[in-house]
């Protein structure tokens, strides 16, 4: 028989779970180090993106996320998903509550239906250029961008451009 701390923990929230004033609906997404979970308010009924650390084995980890995400919670720009909460949950692990971009991502719009015209993809590249600018200000690094992170809204003819999955980034020099 494992010793109880042996078990692995689950990594996922269960729908329903309560974390602060949300309810978990489902899982969206099982990335490297954080599990992506569609959430609402319990008042407000808005939609958000509910981001939890996979759990963490040592402890100087846990410390540098959870100054990153003071780092993250400064971060507030157009074209970036806006962190609207930070917190533990009962067992330690940190969480982001960060803007549900209804969209879709740079990735699926390539796959659907090829390469953009330059004239497509100069004003995107400029709206992922200034986020990072506004981000490096910061001294935060997303440090995981690619066409999956980065969101296509629409708003009438443009396309709006919203970082996200700011949850893997890393303050410059850690």
């Amino acid at each position: 028989m494992l010793a109880r701390d042996a078990m692995p923990r689950r990594t996922e929230l269960e729908a329903g779970a309560r974390v602060g004033a949300y309810v978990v609906e489902e899982v969206r997404a099982r990335l490297a180090h954080v599990v992506v979970h569609r959430a609402r308010h319990v008042v407000t009924g808005r939609t958000v993106a509910l981001q939890v650390l996979r759990p963490a084995t040592d402890g100087p980890s846990v410390r540098a996320i959870r100054r990153d995400l003071q780092a993250l919670n400064r971060l507030r720009h157009a074209h970036v998903a806006e962190i609207l909460e930070t917190g533990e949950l009962a067992d330690g692990r940190p969480y982001l509550v960060v803007e549900w971009v209804a969209g879709r991502s740079l990735q699926t719009a390539l796959d659907e239906r090829g390469p953009l015209s330059l004239d497509e993809a100069l004003p995107i590249a400029d709206e992922i250029a200034a986020a990072l600018s506004a981000a490096h200000a910061l001294g935060v690094v997303h440090g995981e961008l690619h066409a999956r992170n980065v969101g296509l809204v629409a708003h009438g003819e443009h396309r709006a451009v919203k970082l996200v999955s700011f949850g893997m980034a890393r303050l410059s020099g850690t």
